[in-house]
């Protein structure tokens, strides 16, 4: 097993490795911590150590650096990773690899000449551990193009592919592996690939504005900008849904001048109207009604596409002076197939404190989540995920 010890030294903080022959990725992880502490200076490598011996045994180095991955503070999210890829952790090893990459390819005049050599060896380490992780064999071919190391790139990402064929990425990246090695029509049988899996997803849109000539991709791709959001139809007959579409025109032209640059772009347009937050439907204006009467509220709105979508309340007094209340409600859909959907269901209390204004008591703004608990759903349910789960966010580009 791999083994690396922390040492403190004047110049500033490396981590070495113990045996007599150090193993390349020993080398690796000591190689990238000495350049982060030359970059940040020993002393603010050193303080990510103290923060993390005195920092909850839940809160790990890996943690860290996942939440600066999501705020873009990628040098700092490499100083975390560093320090959990010494414990042998494939992830680590992994992110820390992309991010070494990422940061090398934006500013090579900031970092050392050996960073790409260096993030392939973590990249090759993370692959060997655990060779059944697609999202690793992306990270390593990524790399490996980034040194021009083509074939590497081509047999890792073709790798990722066929443990999960369904990932863009590794289609649009090996689309580029190929096209860099000269073969066009393989290049471009893998972004069409690619797109028909999620043509409008960034990483087809942004390969094919880097590389418009493909011959099969621009067959299969010859009438994808004719977007039609179906304003007219979409949008309900009111003057405010009047407003809405033109809005929705504009979105519109906008979605076919990004797919003809090649940029992300929308494929549909919400043109429904809202509910009213306070006040009633005016018919004409809006595409509905509002019906009310002692204790009841019915919203209605008559959408383009032909469903009704409605939002109900009832509430009653209680108490002394009525000075108590209790409200229920919920918003409902009427597709056309018939079938009645209810959802965003809604109760609390109130209290009259005076002159007619009220304090609204909902118990379901009281819910307090805490911030490293991470909800998944399964099934019908909601179940919580552990908060070590969140170390495992996996990393490549």
């Amino acid at each position: 097993m791999r083994r690396v010890t922390k040492l403190a030294a004047a110049a500033g903080l490396a981590l070495v490795a113990t045996a007599a022959e150090a193993e390349p990725v020993d080398t690796a992880v000591a190689e990238s911590m000495v350049a982060m502490a030359r970059h940040f200076g020993p002393g603010e490598v050193s303080a990510a150590l103290r923060f993390l011996n005195d920092a909850p045994d839940a809160l790990s180095a890996a943690t860290m650096g996942q939440v600066l991955v999501l705020r873009g503070q990628f040098d700092y999210a490499a100083v975390f990773y560093t320090l959990a890829a010494s414990n042998d952790d494939p992830v680590s090893l992994n992110n820390l690899a992309a991010l070494l990459a990422l940061l090398a390819d934006a500013e090579p005049e900031t970092w050392p000449d050996t960073f790409l050599e260096t993030a392939q060896v973590l990249a090759e380490t993370a692959v060997a551990d655990e060779p059944g992780i697609a999202e690793f064999h992306n990270t390593l071919g990524s790399i490996a193009r980034l040194r021009d190391d083509h074939p590497t790139a081509r047999d890792a990402h073709s790798r990722a592919i066929e443990i999960n064929p369904r990932e863009v990425l590794f289609h649009a990246n090996l689309a580029r592996d190929l096209a860099a090695m000269g073969d066009h029509a393989g290049a471009g049988s893998a972004l069409e690939a690619a797109h028909r899996i999620a043509p409008a997803d960034p990483a087809v849109r942004f390969l094919r504005a880097d590389l418009p000539d493909l011959p099969v991709y621009a067959a299969a791709v010859r009438n994808d900008c004719d977007v039609n959001f179906r304003c007219d139809e979409i949008c309900p007959k009111s003057i405010i849904g009047g407003l809405l579409n033109v809005q929705c025109e504009m979105e519109n032209m906008s979605a076919r001048v990004a797919c003809d640059e090649g940029r992300p772009f929308a494929r549909s347009y919400d043109c429904n109207e809202d509910f009213p937050e306070y006040g009633i439907l005016i018919p004409g204006l809006n595409s509905g009604f509002t019906a009310f009467g002692p204790g009841f509220k019915v919203h209605v709105l008559f959408n383009g596409d032909g469903q009704i979508d409605f939002r109900w309340e009832i509430n009653t007094d209680f108490g002394p002076y009525g000075m108590l209340g209790a409200h229920i409600g919920s918003d409902g859909h009427y597709p056309r197939d018939g079938t009645v959907v209810l959802d965003n269901f809604r109760a609390g209390l109130d209290f009259e404190i005076m002159n007619g204004s009220n304090k609204e008591l909902d118990p379901l703004d009281d819910l307090d989540i805490p911030f490293a608990r991470i909800l998944q759903r399964e099934g019908e349910g909601v179940s919580e995920m552990p908060v070590t789960d969140f170390d495992r966010a996996v990393i490549t580009f």
